[in-house]
């Protein structure tokens, strides 16, 4: 878990970096890691809110996994 982690944290600090390359190759190697380690789950960047009743967006952009919406 601790490697997800990390990748998605470097996701992040591409996603900000001049380089779209880059951060489309290490995306990739990302969502395959995902897709095997939990299947179901992929990458998707979005805006953290914090928990509570008020559900105030902290305006923050982060990678995180989200189940996939398969429709059949």
């Amino acid at each position: 878990m601790q490697h997800v982690q990390n990748l998605l944290q470097e996701l992040d600090q591409l996603y900000h970096s001049d380089t779209l390359a880059e951060y489309e190759t290490k995306w990739q190697i990302a969502a395959k890691l995902v897709e095997q380690a939990f299947p179901g789950f992929t990458i998707a960047y979005s805006e953290i809110y914090n928990s509570g009743i008020a559900r105030l967006s902290d305006g923050t952009m982060r990678h995180v996994l989200v189940p996939q919406y398969i429709v059949q």
